[in-house]
C-alpha cells in the first residue's frame, strides 16, 4: 500500500518503496502522532494558564472598568472616578454662599422632616425629635446667625454601647436632634456637589441607590463567569489612637 507513496510528516518526507519498509513507516508515524499530541497538549495548557491569568488581572481591574455593568443610573454631565483629585482651598466666599444654602428655608424643612422620619434616641441634652420643630421656632434666628459666622459649636456626643450577637459591644455616638438636624442640612447642600463625583459602582448611603441594587449588579459579574470577591473591612479605622 506504501509502493511509490509519500508521507510528509512535521516536515519531514517518507517513503515506502518495499513491503518490508511498511512496519518502520508506520513506526516513524505513530511516532510522530504521539509527539504532535504531547505538543498540542503542552501548548493547550500554555493557552489555558494565560486565560487564567487573564481573568484574574480582569477581575482586579472590574472595580475600575472605565464603563458601568451596574443597573445603577448614571451620572449626568461630569464623568466619574476622576484619576486624580485636584485640591483647592476653598474662598470665604464660597464657604459663605455654601451657608447661605444651608439655611435656605426648603433645605431645612427637608432636614427637618429626615430627621424626624429617622426619629432615634436623644442626645446629652434629652430632647428628643418631637420637641425639635418647636425648639427651631424659637431659637433659629439666633442659631442661622452663628452658622453664618462660624460660632456655632456642637454639643457632646452621647455614648452608648450595644451588645454584639457574637460577644463584645458596638460603641455608637448620639448626637443631639439640633445637632442631627443641621448635620442633614449640610450633608444635603453638599451632597448636590459631590456624589456625581462618586464612583459608579458605590452604591452605600447614597441617594437613589441601595444594597437591591449591589445585589443585581454581582449578579451580573456570576453570569458574565466572575468568581473571585474582595471583602475589606476598615475595622476601627477612625477610632482614637490607643
Amino acid at each position: 500500500m506504501f509502493a511509490n507513496s509519500r508521507l510528509r510528516v512535521e516536515g519531514f518526507i517518507l517513503t515506502g518503496r518495499e513491503k518490508s519498509a511498511e512496519g518502520k513507516v508506520l513506526t516513524q508515524v505513530r511516532k510522530a502522532r504521539t509527539v504532535l499530541r504531547k505538543e498540542g497538549k503542552r501548548r493547550g495548557e500554555y493557552v489555558a494558564r494565560l486565560m487564567s491569568d487573564r481573568r484574574q488581572k480582569n477581575q482586579l481591574e472590574l472595580a475600575f472598568a472605565a464603563e458601568s455593568r451596574s443597573e445603577a443610573p448614571m451620572a449626568a454631565g461630569e464623568g466619574t472616578e476622576s484619576l486624580a483629585a485636584k485640591r483647592r482651598t476653598e474662598s470665604p466666599a464660597i464657604t459663605e454662599q455654601l451657608m447661605e444654602e444651608v439655611c435656605e428655608r426648603e433645605n431645612c424643612k427637608k432636614a427637618l422632616a429626615r430627621v424626624k422620619a429617622n426619629k432615634g434616641s436623644p442626645g446629652v441634652d434629652g430632647m428628643t425629635v418631637h420637641k425639635l420643630a418647636g425648639y427651631l421656632k424659637q431659637h433659629w434666628p439666633a442659631i442661622r446667625e452663628q452658622l453664618r459666622d462660624g460660632t456655632y459649636e456642637p454639643q457632646p456626643v452621647k455614648r452608648v454601647e450595644i451588645p454584639k450577637p457574637d460577644g463584645g459591644v458596638r460603641k455608637l455616638g448620639i448626637p443631639t436632634v439640633l445637632d442631627r438636624f443641621i448635620q442633614q442640612a449640610v450633608m444635603q447642600v453638599l451632597q448636590r456637589r459631590w456624589d456625581r463625583t462618586f464612583s459608579e459602582h458605590s452604591y452605600g448611603f447614597r441617594p437613589k441607590r441601595s444594597a437591591h441594587q449591589a445585589v443585581r449588579a454581582a449578579q451580573q459579574y456570576i453570569a458574565e463567569g466572575y468568581r473571585w470577591v474582595v471583602d475589606l473591612d476598615l475595622e476601627k479605622f477612625l477610632d482614637p489612637s490607643p
